[in-house]
């Protein structure tokens, strides 16, 4: 798992721990790199994963934070905010840059992520956005707009085949495209 961290001023971004306070988690069960700012370096960082869609509306979160907070979590990660593939995948994002309806209320999804910062903050948590870097929806905004950035699989699975000696293809899903040369510079 990849996560954004948002520190308590709202700035936000991916990078090393001297970057606006952000980390980089691969395993919730080992310990990430912490912020200088954090009042309790030595605490363990304890990792509470809400659903977005299931938390719905920004009006319905503050519940669920202080459930968090109360139950000794430090950080809140959540679910891909961002506009769905079709399907309602949320881990297939159609486009990177509108909330999903889902959330009620929040039409782009950076205004939605700080606005659930700032709460996160008011209850003394830190936020994680769970981010899904290796695809998105192939039909999607984010990959019409990036062209050269994705590569549909080839898969007769979008045709109600599915050859189990194949390699599994995600049937809506565009691959990012890590290993091009023009792409990796």
């Amino acid at each position: 798992m990849l996560a954004l961290a948002f520190a308590g001023s709202g700035a936000a971004g991916i990078g090393t721990a001297t970057e606006r306070g952000s980390f980089l988690v691969n395993n919730p069960t080992i310990s990430a790199r912490k912020s200088a700012q954090d009042p309790h370096p030595n605490n363990p960082i304890k990792i509470y994963y809400i659903h977005a869609r299931l938390a719905g509306p920004l009006s319905a979160w503050p519940r669920l934070l202080e459930r968090a907070a109360t139950m000794g979590f430090n950080h809140v990660c959540v679910s891909p905010v961002f506009l769905p593939h079709r399907s309602g995948d949320v881990f297939l994002a159609d486009d990177h840059d509108i909330a999903d309806p889902a959330l009620e209320g929040a039409d782009r999804a950076d205004k939605f992520v700080l606005a659930l910062a700032s709460l996160c903050s008011s209850h003394g948590l830190r936020l994680l956005l769970d981010i899904v870097l290796d695809r998105v929806a192939a039909d999607g905004a984010t990959a019409r707009q990036n062209v050269g950035l994705f590569a549909r699989e080839r898969s007769d699975a979008a045709n109600g085949v599915i050859d189990p000696r194949g390699r599994l293809a995600d049937v809506h899903g565009a691959m990012t495209r890590f290993d091009a040369p023009e792409i990796a510079s």
